[in-house]
């Protein structure tokens, strides 16, 4: 009624144990989704906060009259309110009060009330101050909020404790690991099945040589005999020759760098100051003719017709810009659609691969079902590379069933990641990759191909925004390929399996202390927002650029 206020009242204790207390000085998320109807000219809705039951000393998270909106995300027309950062005081009972009310004519729906504890957020963006332990006891309850607590003594239990993981708060941080990482194990033990399946096929049938792993075959080759215990390309002198022209080369280019008195040995030839007739267009703007030791080193283990195919390719795409110019598609800036070409170049040549490995993934069928002979030198039995796929189909969807997304739009999203890393595995394999950006640039694209909001839902496509600027960083597209390289590298220097796991296994763990628990402690020390390329510059590249050109 009007000049009436209802409201729900929620108490909870003050405490720093369990899910159902709040902690005094520790920043909060509170939101809910509202649903207004018939408010009066002076009706709002609010949410309050006040310590113990002292509704004098309330105060405000938010008001608002916004009327419903139906969209896409809330077809029943509720709209998101709340507030970030809000933070309790230490009341002399214990006891804090969340209310939700409507003051005034009219009724308002709410619901999916949430309370986010978001201290580990906000400290990753501005850092952790260091204080003592006893330092720490003498401070205020509400002052105690986003500190790292040092022991007294460093030489003790409980300072070797602070050192390994005194920065990151790991219990809020083990779900998320967890999720993501379990996510990534699986598509890294999906591509290294494929590709272990395939590995005969294409290193026997085809012959695709490797180009990136033949140096590391070379140096790393057996010893010819008892008296030379390297591999013969130690004391070839070609080798040494060219490894001394190549190093002065590229100490001179350096050294440029630091003093322009040193001459320009670089090759660097821009076509576009010899092609400058306007009716090509944009075809030889950034088209250079660059000398890079290491790709030139590369080459010299490619196919002829591979390398002339790659430059025919890649001048056949450029043409668009010179054709967009003649018919006026060049009027819009976009054109021709980079993004949307590379992707599903992409897509397409994963189906085209597995179409002509068609008989050899028969093969594998049938062996599989057999005795199996001849598989010791594979780094997967037949019938284990199977099972393995059967086993990570099974884990993806368990996978999104535990963190709350539809398994059948979170496989078709799974399909289309791996797809796209047999394809740069492929190519690795027959052409070497030296660029390590050798993946879509916009994956998140692949949405709108496999339906978009309507298959993935809101919490999807923000999953698959993350998942596809994760999947197209610089390391991440390098691995399939390189899992068929260790894999035939391995074979071919009589590598035991377990040599091979022990590796792995290096791997993974340097991966985890340096990617991982240096960049978290690293994070919580100094802060995201001390870091050269903070958040507002982050999410407008890649795949994120896509929703902030929206906004």
């Amino acid at each position: 009624a009007p000049n009436r206020v209802a409201a729900l009242r929620i108490t909870l204790p003050l405490t720093n144990a369990g899910p159902m207390g709040v902690a005094a000085g520790v920043p909060y998320l509170i939101t809910t989704l509202a649903r207004a109807e018939k408010l009066g000219g002076t009706a709002y809705y609010f949410c309050r906060v006040y310590d113990d039951d002292d509704a004098a000393q309330d105060r405000e998270v938010f008001v608002s009259r916004k009327a419903p909106e139906t969209n896409a995300l809330q077809p029943d027309g509720a709209v998101r309110a709340g507030m970030y950062g809000v933070r309790f005081n230490a009341p002399a009972r214990g006891n804090v009060t969340i209310e939700f009310g409507l003051h005034g004519e009219g009724a308002v729906c709410m619901r999916a009330l949430e309370l986010y504890d978001v201290s580990a957020i906000e400290d990753a963006h501005l850092g952790r101050k260091l204080v003592t332990r006893s330092q720490f006891e003498r401070l205020d309850p509400n002052e105690r909020s986003g500190l790292i607590v040092v022991p007294d003594r460093m030489a003790s239990w409980e300072g070797l404790r602070f050192i390994v993981c005194g920065y990151v708060p790991w219990r809020v941080w083990l779900v998320p690991i967890a999720a993501w990482g379990g996510w990534m194990a699986l598509v890294l033990a999906t591509l290294f099945a494929i590709t272990a399946l395939l590995r005969r096929q294409w290193t026997g049938n085809e012959r695709y040589p490797l180009p990136m792993a033949q140096p590391c075959i070379a140096l790393l080759g057996e010893p010819r005999d008892e008296l030379h215990p390297f591999a013969g390309i130690w004391r070839n002198r070609m080798m040494w020759a060219g490894f001394i022209i190549t190093l002065v080369w590229c100490v001179l280019r350096a050294w440029r760098m630091y003093n322009p008195n040193v001459p320009d040995v670089s090759i660097n030839v821009a076509l576009q100051t010899y092609f400058d007739d306007p009716g090509w267009g944009r075809m030889w703007d950034d088209v250079t003719i660059r000398v890079s030791s290491l790709t030139l080193g590369l080459a010299l283990f490619m196919e002829l017709h591979v390398l002339l195919s790659m430059v025919v390719g890649y001048l056949l795409f450029r043409s668009q810009y010179w054709l967009g110019e003649q018919y006026g598609l060049a009027a819009d800036r976009e054109y021709p659609y980079v993004d949307q070409q590379q992707l599903g170049a992409y897509l397409m040549y994963a189906l085209l691969i597995l179409w002509f490995t068609r008989k050899h993934w028969w093969r594998v069928v049938r062996v599989a079902l057999g005795a199996q002979t001849g598989m010791a030198d594979e780094a997967l039995t037949y019938r284990g590379g199977l099972l393995t796929l059967a086993a990570t189909l099974a884990g993806m969807y368990g996978w999104a069933r535990w963190v709350g997304l539809r398994p059948e739009a979170m496989l078709l999203f799974f399909a289309a990641v791996v797809a796209t890393g047999l394809t740069v595995a492929r190519l690795r394999a027959e052409c070497g990759t030296p660029s390590s950006a050798f993946m879509p640039t916009s994956f998140i694209y692949v949405l709108p191909l496999l339906g978009g909001l309507s298959v993935f839902g809101a919490q999807g496509v923000i999953f698959a925004t993350f998942a596809a600027a994760l999947i197209t960083s610089k390391g991440f597209c390098q691995l399939p390929g390189l899992q068929v390289e260790l894999v035939e590298v391995g074979r071919r220097l009589h590598v035991r399996r377990r040599q091979v796991v022990m590796t792995v296994a290096l791997g993974v763990g340097g991966a985890i202390v340096i990617g991982g628990w240096v960049y978290l402690s690293s994070l919580y020390a100094i802060g995201a927002q001390n870091y050269p390329i903070v958040t507002a510059e982050f999410v407008g590249q890649g795949n994120f650029k896509v929703f902030t050109e929206l906004v």
